[in-house]
C-alpha cells in the first residue's frame, strides 16, 4: 500500500484505472489503421478511407476504446510519435433514428452545417454529399442497435462491413485461455489499485468475481471501485471479502445483472467460518493439550507489505 498518499489521492488513482486487455489492443490498432488511411495525403478518389463497426452489450468497453484512442490519438500527435491526423469527432445516435437523422448526425460532425438546414435537402442529397467527403468512420454501439442503423442505410453497410464483435470475458473449464485472460486482467487491475495485493486473480475470487459481473469490463470496475472506495475509508491494506459482498449489494444485487443471484462473496465468507470453526473442533478432539484462546482470523494472521508493483503503461 503507497503509505505516502493521502486518501484524496487514493481515490483518484482508482477512479482513473483504465485496462486495455489484448482484445481492446488489437481494436485499438485496427481504428488507428482507419485512421491513417484517412490521413493518408495522396487518397485514392475512387474509394473512402478504412471504416470499422465494432458491436457490443453495454458495458463490455465500447465506451472506454473510443475514449482512450482518441486521448491516445491526441497525446501521439502532440509528441509527434505520428504524422498529424485529421481532425476527428466523437458523435452520439439516438436509439431508434430515421435515415435522415443518422445522415444529419454524421454530416453536423463533418462539415459546419448544422441539423435544421440539413433535414430540408433529400436523402439523395444528403448521401451524396456525405460520400464525397472522404472520412473514416467507426461505428460503436449494441449488437441490436448497430443493426437498425446498418438496416437504414445499405451504403452504410458497405462501407463498414460486417461488425467486430467484443464479447464479455468468459470462464470456461475447457477453454484454459478463456480463464487465463480473466484472471490476468483482475492481476492487472490488482496491482494498479492503492493496495498491497489483494488477490483478485486467486481462483476462488476470480470464480467469484466472474460470476458476479457475468465477465463484463463496466460491471466488474463499478464493483472494484466501490469496493476499493470502502477499503480506503477503513484504511484497509488490502481488499477484503466483505468490502466485495458490500460491494455486491450496492451495485448489482438490485440490477438485471443481479437477477437470480446470490452474493457469491457473502457465501464465501459464511463457508469460510464453517471451515474455520470445523478446524478449531478437530483441534480440540485430537489435541492432547487443551485449546488455547485464539484472536479473530483477521487479527492473528499478519498481513504481507510488499510494496505496489508498477503496471507497465499501455
Amino acid at each position: 500500500m503507497q503509505k505516502h498518499l493521502r486518501k484524496e489521492e487514493r481515490f483518484a488513482v482508482v477512479e482513473q484505472i483504465r485496462i486495455i486487455y489484448p482484445r481492446l489492443r488489437s481494436l485499438l490498432e485496427d481504428i488507428d489503421q482507419c485512421a491513417q488511411s484517412a490521413a493518408d495525403p495522396f487518397p485514392n478518389q475512387l474509394h473512402s478511407p478504412l471504416s470499422l463497426a465494432i458491436a457490443g452489450q453495454t458495458g463490455v468497453g465500447k465506451t472506454v476504446l473510443a475514449k482512450f484512442w482518441l486521448a491516445e490519438a491526441m497525446r501521439k500527435t502532440q509528441m509527434g510519435e505520428t504524422k498529424s491526423l485529421p481532425p476527428y469527432q466523437y458523435v452520439s445516435i439516438p436509439a431508434m433514428t430515421s435515415q435522415k437523422g443518422l445522415l444529419a448526425a454524421f454530416l453536423c460532425a463533418v462539415t459546419d452545417s448544422d441539423a435544421v438546414s440539413l433535414f430540408r435537402g433529400t436523402t439523395w442529397t444528403m448521401e451524396a454529399r456525405l460520400s464525397s467527403i472522404l472520412f473514416s468512420l467507426i461505428l460503436l454501439g449494441e449488437c441490436e442497435a448497430m443493426e437498425q442503423i446498418i438496416d437504414i442505410s445499405p451504403k452504410l453497410e458497405r462501407r463498414v462491413g460486417s461488425p467486430l464483435l467484443l464479447a464479455p470475458f468468459r470462464w470456461d473449464r475447457n477453454s484454459l485461455e478463456s480463464v487465463m485472460e480473466w484472471r490476468t486482467l483482475l492481476s492487472t487491475l490488482d496491482r494498479a489499485l492503492p493496495f498491497d495485493e489483494s488477490g483478485l486473480a486467486e481462483e476462488d475470487l476470480a470464480h467469484c468475481l466472474i460470476y458476479a459481473t457475468d465477465g463484463v469490463l463496466g460491471w466488474l470496475m463499478n464493483l472494484i471501485s466501490f469496493a476499493a472506495r470502502k477499503a480506503i475509508f477503513e484504511e484497509s491494506a488490502t481488499l477484503r471479502w466483505h468490502h466485495l459482498a458490500d460491494a455486491y449489494n450496492r451495485c448489482i444485487a438490485q440490477t438485471p445483472m443481479g437477477r437470480g443471484k446470490v452474493n457469491p462473496f457473502s457465501k464465501a465468507i459464511s463457508g469460510k467460518r464453517v471451515q474455520r470453526r470445523r478446524a478449531r473442533r478437530m483441534q480440540v478432539l485430537y489435541s492432547k493439550e487443551p485449546e488455547r484462546p485464539r484472536l479473530p482470523m483477521e487479527m492473528y494472521i499478519p498481513l504481507s507489505h510488499p510494496g505496489r508493483r508498477q503496471c507497465k503503461p499501455c
